[in-house]
């Protein structure tokens, strides 16, 4: 409560009262704010910062506490709501730090039988040699997804090699199958290993020309898709198996927009990735690319399965809806994924779409009813069926995370769940679904 002497202050000086109340407003926010970050540091969002605002957290929360035993008795003035705040997150930002660690020590000294089930299922990310190994050889993950960063700077395909290579050893040593080794080598600014692989512009520039209906009649128009296709996708698979490339998450088959990116696309951007517009001249392209990968050993994936090219939102962030019929999709945005999947051993994967028309209620990825009911068993579909990444925020922030949505695609016959940008929660995501 105010004394006479405060409010006399208050109203002799301008702006007193304005302050005051604005530092209570900020007081406030600060404090909502900072329960809200530390109650979520495990985001994928906040993964660059984690580590240091972990420490920062720690170290604040030890001074809050200093100052409320230390500093004065109001409650409730705005320090010490602040310092209360502060408090509170880095409890919160504690046990998030201490529940992880509990789960990656619990996979860590498990034995290689409580994996068996759901390691074949998980694809992830670089998290150092020794880490990733140790997972390999509990069979804990089926592959590794890698970029030019999970290497020292000016590594060389044969320096990646040499590293991968000691993997499929640990493998081979262990009775386990090979790994899947993955990267995102589209061409174009979607070329995750180069300079280390070889860097290409974007599939579809090589074809602007090429696009537009009528392909069909047009034996000599084919001819040169195929021609141009072939050139590139050499240059492009020597490369990667030279790096101990398998797997590799390209072409993109998803139709070119006529518009521009969405306001809020900020990643996906597939007008720059896609390779045309007309859905044949994609079909042939993507064809004649995977088959090329295949003579060099290394599975193609098309993406993004149901069809990025009509959806406006950022799947990197946002749900998103395909609400257009079966029936329309069949004779446009699909007829690359058929034909591809009906001559080739292609994969697919399958994005963080819901497909209205089939399954409303869950995204692609997670979905039974289009993973096994459309592609497995009305398309004969054998090849893999690999998830976009279940980092992002659809899956990631969607309801139950991404341990609830990993159960889900196992469960609909997906064969990789991809977890490549923060694949640290592979720790959280197997001690959790293999817990006694």
């Amino acid at each position: 409560m105010k004394s006479r002497n405060d409010r006399r202050m208050s109203a002799r000086i301008p702006g007193l009262r304005f302050f005051t109340r604005a530092l209570w407003v900020a007081a406030v926010l600060a404090a909502f704010a900072s329960v809200f970050v530390a109650a979520n540091l495990r985001s994928p969002y906040l993964l660059v910062i984690r580590e240091t605002a972990f420490r920062g957290w720690m170290a604040a929360g030890i001074l809050a506490l200093g100052f409320l035993i230390f500093r004065g008795r109001r409650i409730m003035a705005a320090p010490h709501l602040i310092a209360v705040s502060v408090l509170l997150g880095s409890i919160l930002a504690g046990h998030g730090a201490w529940r992880h660690e509990r789960h990656r020590d619990a996979v860590m000294s498990a034995s290689r039988e409580r994996f068996s089930e759901v390691g074949k299922h998980l694809m992830i990310g670089w998290l150092g040699f020794e880490e990733t190994r140790a997972l390999a050889a509990k069979g804990a993950i089926a592959g590794v997804f890698i970029g030019r960063s999970d290497f020292p700077r000016g590594s060389s395909a044969a320096d990646i090699r040499k590293t991968v290579d000691l993997l499929q050893g640990v493998r081979r040593e262990a009775g386990l199958p090979p790994l899947w080794i993955a990267t995102d080598q589209e061409g174009g600014p979607v070329s995750r290993l180069s300079p280390a692989v070889v860097k290409q512009p974007g599939l579809g520039t090589w074809l602007t020309d090429l696009d537009g209906p009528g392909l069909a009649d047009q034996p000599e128009r084919q001819a040169e898709i195929i021609r141009r296709v072939t050139e590139y996708a050499e240059v492009q698979a020597r490369s990667l198996a030279e790096a101990g490339i398998n797997l590799n998450l390209a072409p993109v088959v998803d139709l070119r927009p006529s518009g521009p990116p969405g306001f809020l696309d900020s990643h996906t951007k597939i007008s720059t990735r896609a390779l045309a517009a007309d859905p044949h001249v994609v079909a042939l392209a993507g064809e004649t690319y995977v088959r090329v990968l295949a003579k060099h050993s290394i599975t193609g994936v098309l993406k993004h399965f149901p069809g990025l090219g009509r959806v406006p939102e950022d799947t990197h962030h946002f749900a998103a809806h395909l609400d257009l019929t079966k029936e329309q999709m069949e004779s446009n945005d699909w007829i690359p994924f058929r034909r591809i999947c009906r001559n080739t051993k292609t994969g697919i994967m399958l994005g963080h779409v819901n497909l209205t028309a089939i399954d409303p209620d869950r995204p692609a990825s997670c979905s039974a009813k289009v993973a096994r009911g459309l592609i497995r068993e009305e398309w004969g579909m054998t090849g893999l069926l690999v998830t976009d990444d279940f980092a992002m925020a659809p899956i990631s922030h969607g309801p139950g995370g991404i341990v609830r949505a990993a159960r889900a695609s196992i469960a609909a016959g997906v064969d990789l769940v991809l977890i490549s940008y923060d694949a640290s929660v592979v720790y959280d995501l197997l001690a959790i679904l293999t817990e006694q």
